[in-house]
């Protein structure tokens, strides 16, 4: 099989990392996935899970045996991370990440990163109600937009993705706006449709309250029946 990559790191294996491993997996179970994270309570899950093959707490160096490499932590520790990140990495490896803010993120990927490597911005429209590598699913992203930012002027030959997503290519500008609020918009209704199961319906809640009052007895006086 004529693979892209072999060697895929995954640097923040929470729901999103999770899930991209899981997916990864299941389209090539031959590529080696390591995880990197700080919690190794919760790579050990990811593991057993199958979503990563090894894992590492903290900065790893064995990321220049990585043919890509995912930043799926939040926004702030993308930031952080391509100041270093760099360092790390050898020459020809494609860098993305899964950060809703594409403009500041891509704009310092491209200017932190030696010009051996190459970053593609990228977001799955894509989330659970409920976070956690233990709430990862393979099929998360299936028929889920998956937003691609390439470098302008830049051709990506590697970044390829499974049929079951439809990757929109864009530049990180008003376009992308556009799809950042959708997704704000899914995560609310996520939330508010988990916050509606807890909640019982009304007629089921009104039964409850009848149930309750129909053994407390009345303080008027009862009618009868035939008045």
């Amino acid at each position: 099989m004529d693979r892209p990559f072999n060697t895929i790191g995954i640097v923040g294996v929470g729901l999103i990392g999770g899930s991209l491993g899981l997916a990864l997996k299941r389209i090539d179970s031959a590529v080696r996935i390591h995880g990197i994270g700080r919690d190794v309570e919760n790579l050990k899950i990811a593991q057993h899970m199958g979503a990563v093959d090894s894992y590492a707490v903290g900065p790893d160096k064995s990321l220049n045996n990585c043919d890509l490499v995912i930043l799926a932590t939040p926004v702030e520790q993308i930031r952080a991370s391509l100041q270093t990140l760099g360092d790390r990495l050898s020459s020809g490896t494609l860098v993305t990440d899964v950060g809703s803010t594409k403009r500041s993120i891509c704009e310092q990927a491209w200017n932190c990163l030696p010009s051996s490597v190459e970053f593609i911005g990228g977001h799955p429209v894509a989330g659970r109600e409920v976070s956690g590598v233990e709430n990862s699913l393979a099929n998360l992203f299936e028929h889920a937009p998956y937003v691609l930012c390439p470098r302008p002027g830049c051709a990506p030959t590697r970044a390829r993705t499974s049929s079951s997503t439809r990757p929109p290519p864009c530049a990180p500008s008003c376009r992308w706006r556009r799809r950042r609020r959708r997704s704000r918009a899914w995560r609310i209704w996520l939330r508010a449709s988990a916050r509606r199961r807890r909640r019982p319906p009304p007629h089921r809640a009104a039964a409850s309250a009848r149930r309750r009052t129909r053994g407390t007895p009345r303080s008027g006086p009862r009618r009868s029946a035939r008045s």
